[in-house]
């Protein structure tokens, strides 16, 4: 079980109960809308990412393909 307060848990129950529809609608839309920007944020990240490793490979591959022509 979670380290929340059963009291807490107890009270935002009777909130939620006690709520107007719009209100509960509200806070779904928030929620649905908080998903939304932490997996369009993700995305942006890996993409960002992989970027980044992508260029840094190059400039690795360019390095030794330069430290292999001054052997020859």
């Amino acid at each position: 079980m979670s380290n929340i307060n059963s009291n807490a848990r107890k009270a935002v129950n009777e909130a939620i109960v006690n709520s107007d529809q719009s209100d509960i609608a509200c806070m779904v839309d928030a929620a649905r809308s908080s998903v939304r920007k932490r997996e369009l944020a993700r995305a942006e990240r890996e993409k960002r990412e992989a970027e980044e490793k992508r260029l840094r490979e190059e400039a690795d591959a360019a390095v030794l393909e330069k430290e292999a022509l001054k052997l020859c």
